[in-house]
């Protein structure tokens, strides 16, 4: 279904009307006409149907049909990725997106990449990516530095690597998992010593060849999905 975002979702009453940005997003960009479903989503677990009532020269009204439930079982853990190329980076938030990942950390090491997001930029990436495939949350994308994870509090880091010996795992959806997945180059040598000195870190060696960023993620998501959804 189409979908906009619209933030102050719950402050409407049983009608929208839409201009400027939205409008021509709808209209121009995905084509939608009179009589079509639109899902508008909060980014915060709740969304409504509403139909389209009339479309004029440069606004549209919507009449709400429908209030959904959260579904909030999308995914159960936070991730942290080494921050890459710019361009490989927003694919990667793309997919988490996409994937239902609510809180995301960039992760600052000796390999990663050195740039800031403008906040408008990440913005728009991450509602992008929540429009296009219906997600219900628009996740929190936060930095962290690698010595600091342990400050998150997680009960578990899973943490995938190429070099590091495999740990026997127990993924449980009701615990707080940290995935961690590292930059590309990987983490240096004294970083792989930090991490090994971490009680709550746990390692993931998949046989893979060399992995882009954005493919690494993907992979390391649908294991840990399959791993939660025996």
């Amino acid at each position: 279904m189409r979908a906009i975002y619209f933030e102050q979702l719950q402050n409407l009453d049983s009608q929208c009307e839409l201009k400027d940005e939205k409008f021509h997003h709808l209209v121009n960009v995905l084509r939608a006409k009179e009589a079509d479903q639109i899902l508008f989503l909060d980014g915060k677990g709740f969304s409504r149907i509403a139909n389209i009532e009339t479309i004029k020269k440069k606004s549209l009204t919507c009449i709400f049909i429908e209030d959904l439930k959260d579904n909030d079982d999308t995914c159960s853990y936070a991730v942290a990725i080494g921050k890459t190329k710019r361009e490989a980076l927003e694919l990667s938030l793309k997919q988490l997106v996409e994937i239902g990942v609510k809180t995301i950390y960039l992760v600052e090491s000796e390999f990663s990449q050195r740039y800031s997001f403008k906040e408008d930029r990440l913005k728009k990436i991450l509602i992008s990516a929540l429009e296009q495939s219906n997600a219900t949350h628009l996740p929190s994308v936060k930095e962290v530095k690698l010595e600091n994870l342990t400050d998150l509090n997680f009960k578990n880091i899973f943490y995938f690597s190429s070099t590091r010996k495999k740990d026997e795992l127990g993924l449980n959806p009701s615990d707080s998992n940290l995935i961690l997945i590292g930059p590309e180059g990987g983490f240096s040598s004294s970083e792989e010593d930090l991490l090994e000195k971490i009680e709550v870190l746990k390692t993931i060696n998949l046989k893979t060849n060399i992995m882009r960023a954005p493919t690494a993620v993907a992979y390391c998501m649908g294991y840990c999905s399959a791993k939660l959804n025996k």
